[in-house]
């Protein structure tokens, strides 16, 4: 009873931290149908935005910047090795490619929870003034596209990826471009 009173407290304090998130179409919290009792073992979370990297990059920073490990959720069984098949399973490997598993475990306390919340929360934000950096990737001028270039990989791949613009997708990748830039 103990340890299921403490995943569920656990579970619940995610959810109402991270339901902005979900509000904003930013990812997709556990549900708990009515009639049913999650024990929350796992808190898991998919992305609604990117790809297997922008996940990967994710938890990358989680784990770098802010001590939080988290886990991919589980490779679909068809892709593993032993049970390699060539059939289509869009949706688990959707959910292979998309989802985070967040840390659990019986004593983590609340604040600790919301250190949690709040390190993936600033790695998803999209703030207001970024869409304006854009135009300065097509200026003419060399230095302009340069400090463009420099603004965003100062960014996370988060907030990049949740703009809603035709080349966000080229944009995030020169967060992965190693290059150097025009000076």
């Amino acid at each position: 009873d103990y340890h299921i009173g403490e995943r569920r407290r656990i579970g619940r304090r995610y959810e109402g931290n991270l339901q902005s998130l979900q509000e904003k179409k930013i990812m997709q919290l556990p549900a708990e149908p009515e009639g049913s009792f999650s024990v929350y073992w796992l808190f898991s979370i998919v992305l609604l935005r990117g790809e297997a990297a922008f996940r990967e990059k994710i938890q990358q920073r989680l784990l770098q910047e802010f001590g939080v490990q988290t886990r991919p959720f589980y490779v679909p069984m068809h892709q593993l090795p032993i049970y390699r098949k060539e059939i289509c399973l869009p949706h688990a490997e959707y959910l292979s490619r998309h989802g985070i598993v967040l840390p659990t475990y019986s004593g983590l306390q609340d604040e600790e929870v919301d250190v949690r919340v709040a390190a993936l929360k600033g790695l998803t934000r999209v703030p207001a003034a970024a869409p304006a950096i854009l135009p300065l990737l097509a200026d003419p001028e060399p230095a302009a596209r340069a400090q463009a270039i420099r603004t965003l990989r100062g960014m996370s791949v988060g907030q990049i990826a949740n703009w809603s613009h035709p080349h966000s997708e080229q944009i995030g990748n020169l967060l992965n471009d190693d290059s150097p830039m025009v000076q």
